[in-house]
């Protein structure tokens, strides 16, 4: 069984902020890691810790957000529990996998390049010990 997306991903920027907020549920079931995630209207997400002079580009991008969306959402919540960071990560990852699937099944071709997917999930194994710490259940 492959995974599956449910809901398209829309997103508003939260001005003054470096958030945007989810504006309808988005759902992700990821048999490879026997979880599904669902993320709710309202909640907040900095995507892949986008730079103020780059956002107006979030709004053409919105499909290739989807992973960090998850991502940002696994880690504010850990829904992983003690597995915790690491399979965050593995989230992120399938959902890059997955949305190249799919594009690639409707004919557009990868959104995300293997070097591409490889330094994301690079830099969130090697860095993302601050963000994830910073939300860590006692």
């Amino acid at each position: 069984m492959s995974s599956s997306f449910s809901g398209d991903l829309k997103l508003t920027e939260e001005v003054g902020h470096p958030f945007f907020v989810v504006s309808d549920d988005l759902r992700f079931e990821c048999p490879k890691l026997k979880v599904t995630v669902t993320v709710r209207k309202g909640e907040r997400t900095d995507l892949y810790s986008v730079p103020k002079p780059l956002r107006g580009m979030v709004s053409a991008m919105q499909k290739s957000a989807i992973p960090a969306v998850l991502h940002d959402h696994a880690y504010r919540k850990q829904i992983f529990g003690r597995k915790g960071r690491k399979y965050a990560d593995k989230l992120l990852l399938s959902a890059m996998q997955q949305i190249n699937a799919e594009a690639i099944k409707a004919g557009n071709g990868r959104l995300f390049s293997r070097s591409r997917m490889a330094a994301i999930y690079g830099g969130v194994r090697l860095g993302g010990w601050a963000a994830y710490n910073k939300h860590k259940i006692t």
